[in-house]
């Protein structure tokens, strides 16, 4: 059984169960803050049909990338120009180090779901991005 608290659509930092699986299918958001604590933050992402999350390098947040539902293709690497990549679905997790370049990408027929943790958070408490733009 989980336990469900709701403020202000982030769980955070109070304790929380929940089902990834289900949390991310209901969220058709690009981005959503779910768990925000003191240290670690948890965000669901929906990504687009052939859309991606954007080339990016955080210097000084490590991440873990969990497929939830749908399939991709992720790239990672120390050069933004010559990064390793690696086709993941779901349950695949990747590990991504603080500074290291990286972008995922929806290869699929269907939203990318996916929930990715930041040590340390990296979003405004009870952040909500509808959109890529």
């Amino acid at each position: 059984m989980y336990t469900y608290y709701n403020y202000s659509g982030d769980y955070g930092p109070h304790p929380h169960v929940g089902n990834m699986v289900w949390e991310s299918g209901q969220n058709s958001n690009f981005r959503r803050a779910y768990w925000t604590g003191e240290q670690m933050q948890m965000t669901l992402m929906s990504v687009p049909i052939w859309e991606n999350l954007g080339l990016e390098m955080i210097r000084d947040i490590e991440q873990m990338i969990r497929v939830e539902q749908g399939q991709g293709l992720i790239q990672m690497g120390a050069d933004r120009n010559r990064m390793a990549q690696q086709y993941v679905s779901f349950g695949d997790v990747a590990f991504v180090p603080a500074g290291t370049w990286y972008n995922v990408w929806n290869t699929g027929s269907e939203p990318l779901k996916l929930s990715i943790i930041y040590v340390p958070a990296h979003e405004d408490r009870g952040a909500l991005q509808e959109n890529k733009e």
